[in-house]
């Protein structure tokens, strides 16, 4: 037959196997009960401790402060000692000092008497942890000062010269151009084109540095009109093409607004940039509200792409197509991934080659 448990042996079962610290005192501080636990934290046998006052456990700052709880609430009945989670400090049998949790709760003997009940729990491990990764955030921060300052020169550093290429470039064309053969030409141009796109990946590269260290500015952001707003911009300078693009009425979304408008110049920027081969180029951009999510699409009839390459689209300098067919520096979805994580949500992209490409994005919804 299963044995028949008391109350008291049970609560004495209960104290006996906790693993945290449990300490009872009554209104002077005295100790009444103390667990094995709380004799392994502290070093001392429970015969060393109860009948003698709490403050023994503590090192003087929090003995002080402890004293002055407890004058308070048997003069004014004042409960500021009750309560969940706070960071105190505890002093073992040899001297030594460590941090603790503890919390206190209230309770009433059997023979009516008050006592307060702490259950404590040693957070050195805790507190040890919390300063490597501070030690390590203070590590990162000096990094990224460092890359600030490198990717500043390297900029300036790169620029010059991409400057005077250009330059010596222009003056050959402008004038030596009746000394330059159609072939000569070609080749200055080139050179030209290919210092243009040096420029673009150095901006591009700056502000994808940039981007995960700006503070956001979360509010209200109307997609429908900001998506829109992109597609007249990046469709007015394609007017010499057939673009039917047109983008539903989406919901709204709570974030960063020029982020935002990021993550919309990029992906409508590649719809319209990956249709070039097409007459006309198509291009829906849709979305929809869900559970926990709002997600938005931009599908295209474009050249598409190979799923088996898909891990690779969202990675800096990885292209899927050689840069003789598409001009790009192979950032751009890269910055679209890091702004939608920023914003807690996620990116993906499905597409058949020659078939076109759908990407989407999701965020948290406004109202959760």
């Amino acid at each position: 037959m299963p044995v028949r448990r008391t109350k008291q042996s049970l609560e004495q079962a209960i104290l006996d196997t906790a693993i945290d610290g449990i300490v009872s005192i009554d209104e002077r501080g005295i100790v009444r009960t103390l667990n094995p636990a709380c004799e392994r934290l502290f070093g001392y046998a429970a015969e060393e401790v109860i009948g003698r006052n709490v403050n023994m456990l503590m090192p003087a700052p929090y003995g002080e402060e402890h004293d002055g709880y407890l004058r308070r609430y048997r003069e004014t009945g004042e409960r500021r000692i009750i309560g969940i989670g706070r960071e105190v400090a505890g002093r073992r049998k040899d001297g030594s000092e460590f941090p603790l949790y503890l919390s206190v709760g209230e309770w009433v003997d059997d023979d009516g008497s008050r006592l307060f009940v702490g259950v404590l729990r040693d957070i050195t491990d805790l507190k040890a942890a919390e300063q490597r990764i501070l030690q390590r955030q203070r590590e990162l921060e000096a990094a990224n000062r460092e890359l600030d300052g490198f990717t500043y020169s390297v900029s300036h550093d790169l620029r010059a010269p991409l400057r005077a290429i250009d330059g010596f470039g222009r003056i050959l064309l402008e004038d030596c151009a009746d000394r330059l053969d159609a072939e000569g030409r070609r080749v200055v141009d080139v050179i030209r084109k290919n210092v243009g796109q040096m420029g673009q990946l150095i901006d591009d590269l700056l502000a994808f540095s940039r981007l995960g260290r700006e503070a956001m500015k979360p509010g209200h952001v109307d997609m429908t009109t900001l998506a829109r707003t992109v597609i007249e911009d990046i469709t007015a300078a394609e007017r010499d093409r057939g673009i039917d693009a047109r983008v539903a009425d989406l919901p709204d979304a709570l974030g960063d607004p020029t982020l935002l408008r990021q993550v919309w110049v990029n992906l409508i920027g590649n719809a319209v940039k990956y249709t070039r081969p097409r007459s006309p180029a198509v291009i829906r951009v849709t979305g929809r509200t869900e559970d926990h999510e709002v997600v938005f699409t931009v599908r295209d009839n474009g050249v598409g792409f190979d799923m088996a390459y898909a891990g690779k689209l969202f990675g800096v300098f990885q292209r899927l197509h050689a840069p003789s067919e598409f001009e790009g520096t192979g950032v751009g979805l890269a910055l679209v991934q890091r702004i939608v994580t920023r914003h807690r949500g996620r990116v993906w992209a499905e597409a058949r080659p020659d078939e076109g490409a759908t990407f989407s994005f999701a965020l948290p919804r406004k109202d959760r």
